[in-house]
């Protein structure tokens, strides 16, 4: 007399729980993947931004502490703004002082330059536009301006501001690659003082 043994094969109900489960532990690994992927990159864009903001500033504070009067006999500063500043300096160490401009474009700070041309010389050529840094929430208050009175606490000077008493300017960014998230925004900041301007020699 034989006895038939039970099979024990997986059911049809078992197969689906278990292609349920794996399904939501892929969809769990991937999800968390794709998030780590994303901060991650986040967080370089957010180190680079910060690295050419700051770049940008160095270069920038450097060229107005150097600031002069143009080839044309103009006054070093033409324009002073909250979110952009005019002025001549020598940015190719050649003879001639170009006419530089910083400025805000949406979240851009960029940087124009004119060559002077003619003679006599002047600076109605057209402006070579450089974009410096990236991802800028502060648009309305990057640049801020103080007399030969700045002891490091004043109040900056009111606009519109008399662009002949200034000494001394003050760059401020703040940077913010995605503001919905993590990490914080990030200041960079740097003050020039205008050299060829100084009356406390």
């Amino acid at each position: 007399m034989f006895i038939k043994k039970k099979s024990k094969g997986i059911t049809l109900i078992e197969m689906i729980v278990v292609l349920g489960i794996f399904s939501m532990a892929l969809v769990a690994i991937t999800t968390y993947a794709w998030m780590s992927l994303r901060a991650q990159n986040k967080s370089v864009k957010h180190i680079l931004a910060q690295n050419s903001a700051r770049k940008a500033l160095s270069v920038a504070a450097s060229e107005i502490r150097s600031s002069m009067y143009s080839d044309a006999g103009a006054y070093p500063i033409v324009e002073a703004t909250a979110n952009s500043i005019t002025f001549y300096t020598n940015v190719d160490e050649d003879i001639n002082a170009e006419r530089v401009r910083y400025f805000i474009n949406g979240s851009d700070l960029k940087r124009g330059v004119i060559e002077p041309q003619g003679d006599p010389p002047n600076y109605d050529g057209t402006e070579q536009v450089n974009t410096l840094a990236r991802y800028i929430t502060n648009p309305n208050n990057i640049f801020t301006y103080y007399d030969q009175n700045y002891e490091g606490t004043n109040d900056p000077l009111a606009f519109p501001v008399n662009k002949s008493i200034i000494k001394i300017v003050r760059f401020n960014l703040t940077i913010d690659v995605d503001t919905q998230r993590l990490p914080e925004p990030v200041n960079v900041n740097t003050e020039a003082q205008l050299r060829n301007l100084k009356e406390n020699l």
